[in-house]
C-alpha cells in the first residue's frame, strides 16, 4: 500500500480519535479481495470516512473535482489515487475507474452523486451499473446510518451556492454490506437507457433496505 494512501488514513483516523467515534460492521463480511465496486448511501459527509478501515485493499473513491483544490488534502487525494469528478468530465472519471479495475482493483462510488441530508429517496445516476456492466466487477452495496444526536450540520460556501452537510462528531456509525450483485446477471444482452435505469433503481432499493437494517442495528443497541 504506497505512503500517500496511508497518509490518508492517518488523516481519517485522527479526525476518528478527536471526535470519539465508531462503527459497528455487519453483514456479508468479510468481503473477498479482487476488483469490485462499492456502492453506497451518501447522508453524510463522513461515512465513507470508515470503508478504508473496513477494506483490507486500497480503495479508490470517486470524489467532486474541487475537493482536489483543499490545500494539501486534494493533494494527497491526487496523490493517493483517488478519482476527480468534474461536472463536464463524468465519462473521463468512469474510464479511469475502468481502467482500475482491469487490473484488479477497488472502487467506491456514491449512485446519488450528493450529499442527500434527509435520506429521503434521491434519483441516482446510472454510472454504477454501467462501470458493472463495462468491467464485469461486482457492485458491493452498503448502508450507513448515524443516530442525528451524533451529528452535526456544517454549511460551506462552494462556487456562490451553498452546500449542507451532515459530520459525524462522535458516537457510531453502524455500517451494513450486502451481498455481491452483478447487474449484468438480470439483463442479458446489451442494455439500453430504460434497463440502467431499472437496474440503478433495483440497486437503490437494495441500498435502501441496508441502511434500514443498519438503522435498525441502531435502534437495537439504543434500547
Amino acid at each position: 500500500m504506497d505512503i500517500y494512501y496511508s497518509g490518508i488514513k492517518l488523516i481519517l483516523r485522527i479526525y476518528q480519535r478527536i471526535y470519539s467515534q465508531g462503527s459497528q460492521i455487519s453483514g456479508d463480511i468479510p468481503v473477498d479481495p479482487g476488483p469490485k465496486i462499492i456502492a453506497a448511501n451518501h447522508a453524510n459527509v463522513t461515512d465513507g470516512f470508515y470503508l478504508p478501515f473496513v477494506f483490507r485493499e486500497k480503495l479508490h473513491f470517486f470524489i467532486q473535482g474541487d475537493i482536489f483544490s483543499v490545500p494539501f488534502f486534494g493533494w494527497i487525494l491526487a496523490k493517493g489515487g483517488q478519482i476527480p469528478v468534474w461536472p463536464d468530465q463524468k465519462k473521463a472519471a468512469l474510464e479511469k475507474a475502468c481502467e482500475l479495475l482491469a487490473v484488479g482493483k477497488t472502487v467506491v462510488i456514491f449512485p446519488e452523486g450528493k450529499l442527500n441530508p434527509g435520506s429521503q429517496p434521491m434519483k441516482a445516476f446510472t454510472g454504477t451499473v454501467r462501470l458493472s456492466l463495462m468491467t464485469g466487477a461486482a457492485i458491493i452495496p452498503v448502508g450507513f446510518h448515524v443516530p442525528r444526536i451524533h451529528l452535526r450540520d456544517r454549511t460551506i460556501q462552494k462556487n456562490g451556492q451553498s452546500t449542507l452537510g451532515f459530520w459525524q462528531t462522535g458516537g457510531r456509525c453502524y455500517i451494513r454490506i450486502g451481498s455481491p450483485w452483478l447487474p449484468g446477471e438480470e439483463m442479458r444482452g446489451k442494455v439500453d437507457e430504460t434497463g440502467l435505469s431499472e437496474l440503478t433503481i433495483h440497486l437503490m432499493e437494495k441500498i435502501n433496505s441496508l441502511v434500514e437494517l443498519a438503522t435498525l442495528d441502531c435502534d437495537t443497541e439504543y434500547k
